[in-house]
């Protein structure tokens, strides 16, 4: 039998999540359009509108985000099969303090229980959410989590799903991170630090 409910429930379906993930899409084209629009016309009206577009789309990742973050949700999303989507499309659309924020609490459970990146990497949903967070990250981020995936041997097994994010890192040409001079004391990640590598696509529209 079915259970009835005096109020809704504060839950995300995973039709809720469909929904969430068509939407940025959406938003990310109209962003795209925006921008493109931007640069070849001339009437500060039109203008205007374009810079609109592009918050209104800002203001809804913020809303998610945030949302994921309140509930401390964004580990446990990103191993969903449908949150999951949602997780990588806020890290490919949204601004370089979003991406951060994410970024951050993944590390931040990492350091408080080592299995958390691990299970991401060999996760057959998560290892595209940690292979996001690598492309899109700052620096500083990419050689912590790079630092993270060396010392839990993943990179000496190559099975199963992490073996994609391996091929990652050697695609972006970040195996010179594993070099003892360039990598950085995880301890040094400051969070309000993050953001400085330009990766981000929506940050820099105008």
């Amino acid at each position: 039998m079915q259970k009835k409910y005096d109020e809704v429930p504060t839950i995300i379906s995973c039709k809720d999540l469909d929904y969430l993930t068509d939407m940025f899409n959406w938003n990310y084209e109209a962003v795209k359009f925006a921008n493109s629009s931007y640069v070849n016309v001339s009437d500060s009206e039109l203008k205007d509108l374009f810079v609109d577009i592009k918050n209104v789309h800002l203001n809804n990742l913020s809303i998610i985000i945030d949302l994921l973050d309140e509930k401390g949700k964004i580990y446990e999303y990103s191993i969903h099969k449908f949150a999951s989507n949602v997780i990588e499309t806020c890290l490919a659309l949204g601004t370089k303090d979003q991406i951060a924020l994410i970024v951050t609490e993944i590390i931040e459970q990492d350091n408080k229980n080592s299995d958390v990146l691990l299970s991401l990497v060999r996760d057959k949903f998560g290892n595209y959410v940690v292979q996001k967070m690598i492309e899109v990250g700052d620096m500083k981020s990419k050689e912590i989590l790079v630092k993270k995936i060396v010392n839990s041997q993943v990179l000496k097994k190559r099975d199963g799903f992490s073996k994609h994010v391996i091929s990652m890192i050697e695609k972006l040409g970040l195996t010179q991170l594993l070099e003892p001079a360039n990598l950085q004391n995880q301890n040094d990640f400051i969070p309000s630090s993050m953001g400085n590598n330009g990766n981000n696509v929506i940050n820099n529209v105008y």
